[in-house]
C-alpha cells in the first residue's frame, strides 16, 4: 500500500562472482533517496503509487546471466472526491436546478482498486443509489436542497475521504442570454414608449396651435368693434389727389388785368 515500505529480493542457488542488476518496466532502476539496493535486495521507503511496475533481475557472471521478474502493485486511495452538479443551465444569480426536475451529482475519487461511494443528504444516509458515484434525486422540491455529502472507500487499503456540496433549489431560472434578451427588450419597449410620447405631445402642441388660429379667425369675423379698413382714395381724371397741386407759372408777357373800380376808404 503507498506509504508503507517494500521489499524486493533476488536469489540464485549457484555461481560465483554474481553481478546483479535491477530494472523496472525494461528501464534500470537507480538508488534514490528512497529506493535503496544492495546486491539482490531492494527497499522502497516509502512506496508511492508510481512505484507500481515489473521489476526484473538479473544475476550474471562471465559464463551466464539468469533473470527473473516480479510485479509489484501499490494500492492507493482514495483521495479527496471531485463533486460536480449537472445544471441544464447556468442561472443567473445563482441555482442549482429547478423545482419539478432531477437533480444529477456525480462523485469521483482517485483509487486503487477503484473506491465505492456512499451519499448522504443533510446528515442522513440515502439509500438506493448505485455504488458508482452516480447520485440522482427525480422531481425536486424546495424541500430537497441542502447539503449532499459523497463517501468514497477503498476496500483495500480501509481509507475513505469525502466531500459535499450545497445544493440550492429555485423556481425560476435564467441564463446570461436570456437576460440579455430581457434588457434588450426591455430597452427596446422603453424607446418605443418615449418615441410614442414624444409623437403624442407634437400631436396635441400641433392641435392647439390650429385650435388658436381657427380661434383668432372667428374673433376677427365676428367682433362688431373691428375698425373698418380705410378704402383706396379716388382719382380725379385719371390723376392722383394725393399729388400736391402745381402753382400756375407767371408769364411776363401777360397783360396784367386793371380791376375795374378801386374803392377808396378813409
Amino acid at each position: 500500500m503507498e506509504g508503507k515500505n517494500v521489499s524486493l529480493n533476488c536469489t540464485w542457488t549457484a555461481g560465483t562472482n554474481v553481478a546483479v542488476q535491477w530494472s523496472k518496466d525494461g528501464v534500470t532502476l537507480s538508488a534514490t533517496s528512497r529506493i535503496t539496493i544492495s546486491g539482490g535486495s531492494v527497499v522502497i521507503s516509502p512506496s508511492v503509487r508510481g512505484d507500481t511496475g515489473d521489476y526484473t533481475c538479473t544475476a550474471s557472471n562471465p559464463v551466464s546471466a539468469q533473470t527473473a521478474t516480479k510485479p509489484l502493485t501499490v494500492y492507493y486511495g482514495p483521495d479527496t472526491p471531485a463533486m460536480s452538479i449537472t445544471r441544464p443551465k447556468q442561472c443567473v444569480g445563482g441555482g442549482d436546478v429547478l423545482v419539478g426536475q432531477t437533480l444529477r451529482i456525480s462523485c469521483t475519487s482517485v483509487s486503487l482498486p477503484s473506491a465505492v461511494f456512499s451519499w448522504r443528504e443533510n446528515g442522513q444516509p440515502v439509500s438506493g443509489q448505485p455504488d458508482s458515484g452516480a447520485f440522482s434525486l427525480q422531481t425536486v422540491s424546495k424541500s430537497d436542497a441542502g447539503w449532499y455529502t459523497c463517501t468514497a472507500s477503498n476496500s483495500i487499503t480501509g481509507g475513505t475521504s469525502t466531500q459535499s456540496a450545497n445544493v440550492s433549489v429555485v423556481d425560476v431560472c435564467f441564463d446570461g442570454g436570456e437576460v440579455a434578451g430581457i434588457i434588450i427588450g426591455s430597452f427596446l419597449g422603453l424607446l418605443i414608449i418615449v418615441l410614442l410620447i414624444v409623437l403624442l405631445i407634437c400631436l396635441v402642441q400641433r392641435r392647439k396651435a390650429l385650435q388658436r388660429r381657427t380661434d383668432a379667425a372667428f374673433v376677427r369675423k365676428t367682433d362688431p368693434n373691428q375698425r373698418p379698413v380705410p378704402p383706396d382714395p379716388p382719382t380725379n381724371n385719371g390723376r392722383d389727389l394725393n399729388q400736391a397741386l402745381q402753382p400756375p407759372l407767371y408769364n411776363a408777357n401777360a397783360q396784367t388785368r386793371r380791376p375795374d373800380h378801386l374803392i377808396t376808404t378813409q
